[in-house]
């Protein structure tokens, strides 16, 4: 195990801590989108592979949830999130370190991380 710092990211009604993330649950898949800020369409791999991701509900026998988080800003973030047509919940980490210690800093690649 490895302790993190008490990362707080923003989510559509406003900051939430990452231990709050979970959900009530033991396991957490992040999934760092890739962002290019003022672009309409965002990174088309990262776009295309969660675009995948439409039956959430097999997580549940294992206790865990997956989430999206992206460096834009979360207005953006959700506005592409209703463009693309995607189910599950994002974060934006523009105002935190999370991506950056992650392994995806602002203009990196995306990441995945299993919490």
């Amino acid at each position: 195990m490895v302790k993190l710092p008490d990362y707080t990211l923003e989510g559509a009604q406003g900051p939430v801590r990452l231990a709050d993330v979970f959900d009530g649950k033991s396991q957490l898949i992040v999934y760092t989108h890739m962002w290019f800020p003022g672009e309409t369409w965002q990174c088309p791999g990262c776009t295309g592979l969660t675009s995948q991701f439409t039956r959430l509900e097999f997580l549940e026998p294992y206790d865990a949830r997956f989430v999206i988080v992206t460096q834009g800003p979360i207005e953006e973030a959700l506005a592409y999130k209703a463009r693309v047509g995607n189910r599950m919940t994002w974060y934006s980490t523009a105002n935190s370190p999370f991506g950056a210690d992650m392994g995806a800093p602002p203009g990196g690649g995306f990441q995945v991380n299993v919490f």
